[in-house]
């Protein structure tokens, strides 16, 4: 299974991937940026675990 995020600036987009490869020792793809501002990540065998981190990274980012 895998997931894609998206995410409204790069560098929000570069956060995300440097805390979902440090916590999952796991790769991912990232978009080229579009016109429009917008980045999509995308990772992949996403397990319970990983759900949780993607969760707790969107809750972290939406609280500030």
């Amino acid at each position: 299974m895998k997931a894609t995020l998206t995410f409204n600036s790069r560098a929000l987009a570069q956060q995300f991937t440097k805390y979902w490869s440090r916590a999952t020792l796991t790769g991912h793809t990232m978009s080229a940026t579009g016109d429009d501002g917008i980045t999509t990540v995308t990772v992949y065998n996403i397990t319970d675990g990983s759900k949780e981190l993607i969760n707790n990274f969107i809750s972290g980012v939406t609280q500030c």
